[in-house]
């Protein structure tokens, strides 16, 4: 008895280079508000962050009074602007992740691994791409045994 070895895929990386530069890019461009209107808590903290950033701005240079301290004013702004940026860049993530799943996807369209069957207990391993048009492969359930009968031995 021989004993075939299992290869197991290695685990993809979460975040690869293309994707996260990618990421950051569309997370700033993210910051326009017809794109933020569509996420209505993140257009709310959107909305915060540039009125605190107003206010703290405009208590740094005086215009403001009764507000706070500036600098404790322009902090809070600075989280709420940390906040947005993160929401836009796991959002632009998991957008890269799936545009790549999905020429993953295409791409295994166009070269499928299948098992041949050569009879009743042979077979061999056969890929869309070497095998010839008159290989038989077996079909979907609803002619299932039309295609037993055709490949039983005489």
């Amino acid at each position: 008895m021989s004993v075939a070895a299992v290869t197991v895929p290695r685990p993809t990386r979460f975040l690869t280079k293309p994707i996260v530069s990618a990421a950051i890019r569309a997370s700033f461009a993210k910051l326009h508000p017809r794109v933020q209107v569509r996420n209505p808590v993140m257009f709310v903290v959107f909305v915060g962050s540039l009125y605190t950033t107003l206010i703290g701005l405009g208590a740094a240079l005086g215009l403001v009074e009764g507000e706070g301290h500036p600098i404790f004013v322009l902090v809070i702004s600075g989280w709420l602007w940390l906040t947005v940026l993160f929401a836009n860049f796991a959002e632009a993530v998991a957008e890269g992740r799936g545009k790549a799943q999905a020429a993953t996807l295409r791409s295994m369209r166009r070269h499928v691994h299948a098992k041949k069957l050569l009879g009743r207990a042979r077979s061999s391993a056969a890929t869309s791409c070497s095998s010839k048009p008159t290989t038989r492969f077996p079909p979907t359930a609803r002619s299932w045994r039309a295609w037993l009968r055709s490949t039983r031995a005489p």
